[in-house]
């Protein structure tokens, strides 16, 4: 019999296997050498420590602090990006607009010095309706129950096929859009207005992504729990 099968014959001693007279002869020749003794020992101590494992009683989960630390993440989350300063949040476009306005004065009303200022009027519109929207939603009291259901109603729009299909035109439709503009821009106003228009949308995008990643780090465990509430 090899060192292999002598020691899956000392854990079946260990947890209480019935064992011949053969093999229990054959584990007690076996610990009275040194790795015997030891292997056997280290046996008993891992068996110790898997009692004391399956021992701890396991706490169930409070759905209703869940609920309540959940509210509170998304409440101080948004309070810290949708709700910065109004300032913070909208210095990149009023330097922009201060620029096409700039740009008006000395050299008159052209193309891109008017889609430019509508750009920076549309950021700052849609800040304050941003600002405004979510101000009445996390005044909800229901606001687990209205997130979770919001949720599952964009989740189940986006996996249909209609979603997808809407999703890739859009897409398609906002690339081409700006990629024709961009270039109009360069064809008749040089890179720099062009750039411009390049910058502001790329600090949008930069913006909107870098929001969400911070909303999702700033309590991982409750971000977790939610997102296993939603699925279920």
């Amino acid at each position: 019999m090899d060192t292999n099968e002598i020691k899956t014959l000392c854990l079946k001693h260990v947890y209480g296997a019935a064992l011949t007279e053969a093999e229990r002869t054959t584990i007690d020749d076996y610990v009275q050498t040194a790795d015997g003794a030891d292997y056997l020992q280290e046996c008993r101590e891992v068996k110790g420590l898997l009692q004391n494992v399956a021992d701890i009683k396991m706490k169930p989960v409070d759905h209703a602090a869940m609920v309540g630390s959940f509210e509170r993440t998304v409440r101080q989350s948004f309070n810290k990006t949708v709700f910065r300063p109004w300032w913070e949040a909208n210095s990149p476009p009023i330097i922009l607009g201060l620029l096409a306005g700039l740009l008006i004065i000395g050299d008159g009303w052209n193309v891109a010095c008017a889609v430019l200022l509508g750009c920076c009027v549309l950021w700052v519109l849609v800040d304050y309706f941003q600002r405004y929207y979510f101000a009445k939603v996390l005044n909800r009291p229901d606001l687990y129950e209205y997130a979770k259901s919001s949720r599952r109603r964009s989740d189940r729009i986006l996996a249909s096929l209609p979603g997808k299909t809407l999703v890739v035109v859009l897409s398609g439709l906002a690339i081409a859009v700006l990629s024709f503009v961009t270039y109009w821009i360069y064809q008749e106003h040089g890179i720099f207005v062009a750039a411009i228009v390049i910058f502001v949308v790329v600090e949008a995008v930069a913006i909107g992504v870098y929001q969400y990643r911070k909303l999702r780090r700033s309590d991982s465990e409750v971000w977790d729990w939610w997102e296993e509430e939603v699925k279920e």
